[in-house]
């Protein structure tokens, strides 16, 4: 039986397969990159509620209209005309980690890697700027 470490370890493999290069922030960097995204497309949510985080969840800034965004088919065709190297992060359960990949993961990849691993929950993917963000949720 594999176990949910090696079987994320497995998940995040195969993400990186269409990525080219990557560089693995060390787990002490992740609160960095999760601050700065939180920064970003979060601040609304600090402003009104105190916290960086809206009823546990990051992604909440935009579900529960705290930060513009969009959504289904134009969220995709967003995401598909962007390019270039980004973060890419994630937590799931006690594994939180962060990365800069090369080249973003196109969506069918990502899909496929997700329905494979749905342990993963939610995957945050942004410019190294943070100027957009992408994530797909559990």
């Amino acid at each position: 039986m594999t176990k949910p470490a090696d079987r994320t370890y497995l998940a995040v493999s195969k993400l990186f397969e269409c990525c080219e290069s990557k560089v693995k922030f060390e787990s002490s960097e992740f609160d960095s990159v999760q601050g700065s995204w939180q920064k970003t497309f979060s601040r609304k949510v600090y402003q009104q509620t105190g916290a960086w985080q809206h009823k546990g969840y990051d992604w909440h800034s935009f579900s529960y209209d705290f930060y513009p965004s969009l959504t289904g088919a134009h969220a995709l065709q967003a995401y598909e005309a962007v390019s270039g190297s980004c973060h890419l992060f994630f937590h799931s359960g006690a594994s939180r980690q962060s990365f800069i990949v090369g080249r973003i993961p196109d969506y069918r990849s990502i899909e496929q890697v997700l329905d494979e691993f749905s342990e993963l929950a939610d995957l945050y993917i942004a410019a190294l700027d943070y100027s957009w963000t992408f994530v797909v949720t559990h």
